[in-house]
């Protein structure tokens, strides 16, 4: 990211053309439907302020039971990520899930 200037997107991405952000509340959620260990996703804190002209919202749904919103643009640029958190793998009941770290780093 820090080379480009842009965060890559994942496939989800790239399949919607749009950036999926959701609310800190909801990242082990999603983090847990949607990413596998050997992904090793991060979460990334984006500065609100910076993005809000260009945030859709989606109310939840029965399939995505979260609030969603979407970022219209292809990709994050890197100035807009305030800190990057690493999400821990939990193993329970034989079933994986994720859980939000602190910040790795600050950006900027």
């Amino acid at each position: 990211a820090l080379a480009t200037g842009r965060v890559p997107q994942c496939a989800s991405d790239e399949r919607a053309g749009h950036v999926h952000l959701s609310e800190r509340s909801a990242v082990e959620t999603i983090a847990d439907a949607w990413f596998e260990p050997h992904e090793a996703p991060v979460a990334l804190e984006i500065d609100r302020a910076r993005v809000e002209p260009r945030l859709e919202w989606s109310a939840p749904s029965e399939s995505k039971p979260w609030l969603q919103a979407h970022l219209k643009m292809p990709n994050v640029p890197a100035e807009f990520v305030v800190r990057v958190h690493p999400l821990r793998v939990l193993h329970r009941n034989g079933r994986k899930g994720f859980a939000l770290g602190e910040p790795a780093r600050r950006m900027g």
